[in-house]
């Protein structure tokens, strides 16, 4: 029977790295080609997991709260994949899952205080973080850090993912960038601070090339047509979400542009429906699902250790498809 140390030399790889990849390590960084050998490997040697215990069913409770209400979460399938991450988690371990939306001066009720932990997905506002934090001391945060030094959070790393992109520009000879996105309950979008270093130091930003939209298909396009109200595209257009991405390749395909031809267009989360728009759609990657699983294992060793707040960021990666002007998808 093949073991780990067979499919490593196979693959030309150590040990760890077979383990980590065939157990899903979300905090692993390794390139997608030697992934791929990995599991090519696998399955040419026909190794076989060895069959381990089923987990024990865990007698907790934990509340999720969701970014949106179930309608509107389908309009933004980052949050949607997620919030399944989580559920999937919670269901391998036993866990029962109720669900709360909470809204802006909305007391904390019984059922969250009466909970093991909660996982919240995207932003509360400030008033809403400290009535929960007060209700319940076990509380994780996807996706949004309001106070690292008093909770745990899982979030993106999306600075370095986002400097890779405007690298991935200038390389092609683009200078002229244009960022759209959304606002935050807290602070700035870290991947619009990196637009405004990038530009900055490139002695490039001006007060038109930051466009504020709301975080959908409706909001890129907008967005958009009013750029093209304007007169004037730059050369690329990088847009904080897939679907504001998409609302704004409607928008430039109605206007007669085309793309990449004549203007660029990245997206951020490379959400399923990325890879099928025409033209596809170069984004930053980020594998949403395994945040959620990640979310509620951190929560478990929260409630049995009372561990101090840890922040856990995942990495993004570079994805470029035909609206960056790149015929077969590559990942960077």
């Amino acid at each position: 029977m093949a073991t780990i140390r067979d499919i490593a030399d196979k693959a030309g790889v150590s040990v760890a790295t077979v383990s980590r990849v065939l157990n899903r390590d979300p905090l692993l960084n390794v390139a997608e080609d030697t992934r791929e050998r990995i599991i090519r490997a696998t399955s040419e040697l026909g190794y076989r997991p060895r069959r381990v215990k089923k987990r024990k069913s865990l007698n907790y409770r934990v509340t999720i709260v969701p970014h949106e209400d179930e309608k509107h979460e389908w309009d933004d399938p980052y949050f949607l994949s997620i919030r399944r991450g989580v559920e999937e988690e919670c269901l391998a371990h036993g866990i029962q899952v109720s669900y709360k939306w909470l809204s802006a001066g909305e007391p904390i009720d019984g059922e969250i205080i009466d909970s093991d932990g909660v996982i919240v997905i995207g932003e509360l506002d400030e008033q809403l973080v400290e009535n929960l934090s007060s209700a319940n001391s076990n509380v994780i945060f996807i996706d949004f850090s309001p106070d690292a030094e008093r909770f745990n959070s899982i979030q993106v790393n999306w600075k370095t993912a986002t400097l890779k992109a405007f690298q991935y520009l200038e390389q092609m000879d683009i200078t002229d960038i244009f960022y759209v996105g959304g606002t935050r309950k807290f602070g700035i979008d870290p991947r619009e601070q990196v637009f405004k270093d990038f530009m900055t130091k490139a002695r490039r930003l001006r007060d038109s090339s930051i466009l504020r939209a709301e975080w959908s298909m409706t909001g890129g396009y907008n967005a958009v047509r009013q750029l093209i109200d304007r007169g004037k595209l730059p050369q690329a257009l990088f847009l904080a979400s897939d679907p504001m991405a998409m609302g704004a390749i409607r928008a430039l395909q109605e206007g007669g542009f085309r793309i990449p031809d004549d203007i660029l267009i990245l997206g951020c989360d490379d959400i399923d429906q990325a890879k099928y728009c025409s033209p596809s759609l170069s984004t930053i990657s980020v594998n949403t699902s395994e945040m959620g699983r990640c979310a509620v294992r951190l929560l478990l060793q929260t409630i049995t250790e009372k561990l101090p707040p840890v922040e856990v960021y995942f990495p993004g990666y570079l994805v470029t498809r035909e609206s960056t002007g790149r015929n077969m998808e590559g990942r960077l």
